[in-house]
C-alpha cells in the first residue's frame, strides 16, 4: 500500500513538470503575450512650436494595453517660458511590469525677430492685481475732455474665466445715466519701446468707445498734449461703424516749450464683409523705437508714423503707461440710443510687451513714499526697493542709497536720498527720496477744529456742492460759506455739542440727492510730506443710517477715489485713514486743494457732526 502511494505521487511530479505538450504550449501563449508593453498615444502633435508669451497647454496621452485595458499614464518634464527646447516625457506600466514612454518636445523661440517678452498681463488670477492697476473715478471734468456720459467706478470691472472684463451699464450713479470702468498701470509700470499685443473683443452698439491706449509717464507733472498719447487702437459703436478701429498719436506741436497746440496723426482698418470688432477676438498691437511707430490688427500693419529726434516728437522718446477703459458717449461717438443695449462688455485675454533687451537701462522701483515724513526724534525706517534686469535678474543686492549718513533724525530739514543701480552692461538706474524731519508742531495740519476752519490755510473755507443747484446752466453748482443757503439738499453750521463744545454739523435733506462738503484751499497745496499720514477727524452720528463716504480733491477732476466707513452710531468716534488709501485712489499729494470732502452715505436726512479734521503724521 505505500509502494503505490509513492508512485502516485511521482507520477503527480512528473506530470506538474511538464508532462504533455498541450500544457507547456499554453504556459508558453500566456507569457509571450505578457511581455507585450502598454502602447501610448500622444494627444495632439509629438512637436509643438510656440512663439515666446504663448502658453503651453498640455494635452496628456492615453494608453492601452493588450490585457489590462486602459492604463495610467505619468507625466514627467517642465515646459518653461524662457526660449529654447523643453521635453515632456510619458511613460506607463501594465499589470506585469512591462513599461514603454513616448516623447513630446516643445520648441519656445523668438515671438518677433530681436525682441524678448518684457512684461505680460494674463487676468489669470481671480481678481485684478491691485498692485499693477489703478482706477480713474468719477465723470472727470467736461466727462473727461469729451462730454463722456459715463460714471467711472471700480465694480464695472472684474475678472471672468481669465478675461478682463470692462462693463457698461445703463444706471444712475452720482448724477450720470451710465457707469463703466477705466484702468490703468499709472505710477506701477510705464515702458518705452517695444511691441505691445493686445488681444481682446470689443463692444458693439450706439455711443460705445473702447480704447486701448497709452499716455505720458509724466502726464501729472506736465500735462496733454504735452506728455504725449498713443491709441494702440479706439473703436466707435453705432451702425456701419464697428467695422472700423483707429491708431492714433497725439502731441503737442513744437513740443513742450511751446504754447497748447494739440496735433495728431492716425490712421484706420476695416474688416471685410460683414464681420465687426465685437464679432471675435482680434490682436491689436504697436510696434514702437526711436524710428517709428507702427500699428497693426492680427499682425498686418495698417499704419505708421515716423519718429525723428526734434523737439516737437520728444514726447514719444519718453516712458508710457497702459489705459483700457470703455467710455459712453461722447464728441466723437455720440450718445446712446434706444437699440444700444446695455450691459456691454470690454473683453480683453492679454497684454504682452516684447522688447530688444539690449537697450533698456535695469528697474528700480522705490517701496512705500518717495516723500517720508518723520517728526524730530523719530527713527528713519529704510521702506525699501526693488530692482532688477532682464538679462541680470534680481539686483535688489547691488543698490546703493547715498545720503543716508548726513541724514540727522534730531535736525530739523530735507534730506535727499539717492538710491542707484548698475547691470553688467553699464546702464544705470536711479531713484529720489525725500526725507522730511519736521518738529512736532508742523507734524498736524488743522482743517477745522475749535469751531473754526483753519482759515490761514483753507482760505475757502465750507462748501458744499449739490445736484439740484444750477448755476449758469450747469448743475452740481456749489454754495460757499453760507451754511448751505443757496443749496436745495445740504446745510451746515457750527453748534454747541454737549460734549465738545462748538463742532460743525452737517444736514442733508431726505431726498438723496447727490450732494456733499468740502473745505478748500484756493492754492493746491504740496502735502507730499504727510505720505506716511493719516486724514484723521471725530464724527457723532445724530440720525440716519451711520455710514459716511468721503474723498480728497486736487484741482478737479484729480481726486482719490471714494472710501466709505460705517459707523457704530453710538456717540463721538474717530475716524482715521491712511493717506496712502487716498494716493492709491489717484490723489496727487503735491496739488491738494480740498483737504477733505465728505458726505453721508445714504443722503437721506443724515445728521452728523465733525470735531478735530485734521491731516497728521
Amino acid at each position: 500500500m505505500a509502494h503505490y502511494s509513492w508512485l502516485l505521487l511521482t507520477l503527480f511530479l512528473l506530470a506538474s513538470c511538464g508532462g504533455g505538450s498541450g500544457g507547456s504550449d499554453q504556459a508558453a501563449s500566456a507569457v509571450t503575450a505578457d511581455l507585450t508593453p502598454p502602447v501610448i498615444t500622444l494627444v495632439g502633435d509629438s512637436q509643438v512650436t510656440l512663439k515666446e508669451g504663448e502658453p503651453y497647454e498640455e494635452l496628456g496621452a492615453t494608453v492601452q494595453d493588450s490585457i489590462d485595458g486602459s492604463v495610467a499614464v505619468t507625466i514627467e518634464g517642465e515646459v518653461g517660458e524662457e526660449l529654447g527646447v523643453y521635453t515632456v516625457t510619458y511613460s506607463a506600466a501594465d499589470s506585469r511590469g512591462n513599461r514603454a514612454s513616448e516623447t513630446r518636445t516643445i520648441t519656445i523661440e523668438e515671438a518677433y525677430p530681436g525682441l524678448r517678452l518684457y512684461w505680460r498681463e494674463e487676468f489669470g488670477n481671480s481678481e485684478i492685481d491691485s498692485t499693477v492697476w489703478r482706477y480713474d473715478i468719477g465723470r472727470g471734468d467736461n466727462g473727461w475732455g469729451n462730454n463722456e456720459l459715463q460714471y467711472y467706478q471700480k465694480d464695472n470691472s472684474k475678472i471672468v474665466d481669465g478675461l478682463l472684463v470692462i462693463e457698461a451699464k445703463k444706471e444712475n450713479v452720482q448724477g450720470s445715466q451710465y457707469t463703466s470702468a477705466r484702468i490703468k498701470t499709472e505710477g506701477s509700470f510705464s515702458f518705452r519701446y517695444g511691441r505691445l499685443d493686445v488681444r481682446a473683443k470689443l463692444p458693439a452698439g450706439q455711443g460705445l468707445w473702447p480704447a486701448i491706449w497709452l499716455l505720458g509717464a509724466n502726464f501729472t507733472e506736465i500735462g496733454w498734449p504735452f506728455s504725449g498719447e498713443i491709441d494702440v487702437i479706439e473703436m466707435v459703436g453705432g451702425n456701419g461703424r464697428e467695422d472700423t478701429i483707429y491708431g492714433t498719436a497725439h502731441w503737442n506741436e513744437g513740443g513742450v516749450e511751446q504754447p497748447y497746440r494739440p496735433v495728431s496723426y492716425g490712421g484706420s482698418y476695416r474688416l471685410n464683409g460683414d464681420e465687426t470688432f465685437a464679432d471675435n477676438f482680434h490682436t491689436y498691437s504697436i510696434e514702437w523705437n526711436e524710428d517709428q511707430i507702427a500699428w497693426f490688427v492680427d499682425d498686418l500693419r495698417f499704419h505708421v508714423m515716423a519718429v525723428d529726434s526734434s523737439e516737437n516728437l520728444a514726447a514719444f522718446r519718453e516712458k508710457f503707461f497702459i489705459i483700457l477703459n470703455l467710455a459712453v458717449g461722447g464728441n466723437w461717438p455720440g450718445a446712446p440710443d434706444s437699440a444700444t443695449n446695455f450691459p456691454q462688455r470690454f473683453e480683453v485675454d492679454y497684454l504682452r510687451l516684447f522688447q530688444d533687451p539690449t537697450n533698456e537701462s535695469p528697474e528700480l522701483t522705490l517701496v512705500g513714499p518717495s516723500r517720508v515724513t518723520l517728526v524730530t526724534g523719530s527713527d528713519f525706517e529704510e521702506p525699501g526697493y526693488l530692482a532688477s534686469d532682464r538679462e541680470d535678474g534680481d539686483l535688489g543686492s547691488e543698490v546703493t542709497i547715498e545720503g543716508l549718513e548726513a541724514l540727522d533724525p534730531d535736525t530739523v530739514g530735507d534730506y535727499v536720498l539717492v538710491y542707484s543701480v548698475i547691470d553688467s552692461g553699464g546702464l544705470e538706474a536711479s531713484a529720489e527720496r525725500t526725507v522730511s524731519v519736521v518738529d512736532q508742531a508742523s507734524a498736524q495740519l488743522e482743517l477745522f477744529s475749535d469751531g473754526q476752519i483753519n482759515i490761514d490755510v483753507w482760505d475757502q473755507g465750507i462748501n458744499a456742492f449739490d445736484e439740484e443747484l444750477v448755476i449758469n446752466g450747469q448743475a452740481y453748482a456749489s454754495c460757499s460759506n453760507d451754511e448751505g443757503a443757496a443749496c436745495p439738499n445740504i446745510s451746515w453750521r457750527v453748534v454747541d455739542d454737549v460734549e465738545r463744545g462748538p463742532v460743525l454739523e452737517i444736514e442733508h435733506s431726505n431726498r438723496e440727492k447727490v450732494t456733499g462738503l468740502y473745505i478748500q484751499s484756493s492754492q493746491g497745496l504740496d502735502l507730499s510730506s504727510y505720505s506716511n499720514g493719516s486724514l484723521v477727524f471725530d464724527v457723532h452720528y445724530r440720525s440716519g443710517t451711520p455710514s459716511i463716504s468721503l474723498k480728497v480733491g486736487c484741482g478737479y477732476p484729480c481726486e482719490s477715489g471714494v472710501i466709505t466707513r460705517e459707523l457704530s452710531g453710538a456717540g463721538w468716534e474717530t475716524v482715521s485713514i491712511p493717506v496712502t488709501a487716498f494716493v492709491d485712489r489717484g490723489l496727487d499729494l503735491s496739488k491738494v486743494d480740498a483737504g477733505l470732502v465728505i458726505w453721508a452715505t445714504e443722503r437721506n436726512g443724515d445728521v452728523f457732526r465733525l470735531d478735530k479734521i485734521r491731516w497728521s503724521l
